[in-house]
């Protein structure tokens, strides 16, 4: 079975902000599948969509490469491609947490999305 487990982070200029993550546990340990990932402001030159492992930074994505929601102020999507989905495939050992992260370079940054993960086999 799939769940979903949702995530938002906001970073101001020159900061990076972490959600608060999907940890694996001894009752549910976690098999991270993929990350789902939207702006919802306009990209900015520099500004990163990352995704650690606890201390390791093991993806940095332009956030050009991620679908905003409006660009420029206008009301119509950056893209018509509303979700992105950055594939991990990661078993995540117990007691340890992945997070999803924004770094704002040129004002402030926002990503909302969802942890796509399973219940890993023992």
């Amino acid at each position: 079975m799939v769940y979903f487990q949702s995530l938002s982070a906001s970073a101001t200029t020159g900061t990076t902000t972490h959600d608060t993550g999907l940890r694996s546990t001894a009752e549910n340990p976690k098999r991270l599948l993929s990350v789902l990932v939207i702006g919802t402001v306009l990209g900015l030159i520099g500004s990163m969509v990352q995704i650690w492992y606890e201390q390791e930074l093991i993806a940095e994505i332009p956030i050009f490469l991620i679908d905003c929601l409006f660009a420029s102020g206008q009301t119509e999507p950056y893209s018509k491609n509303r979700i992105n989905e950055i594939e991990v495939g990661f078993d995540i050992p117990v007691g340890a947490i992945v997070k999803v992260a924004i770094k704002a370079v040129g004002g402030t940054q926002t990503i909302v999305g969802a942890y796509r993960y399973e219940i890993a086999k023992a």
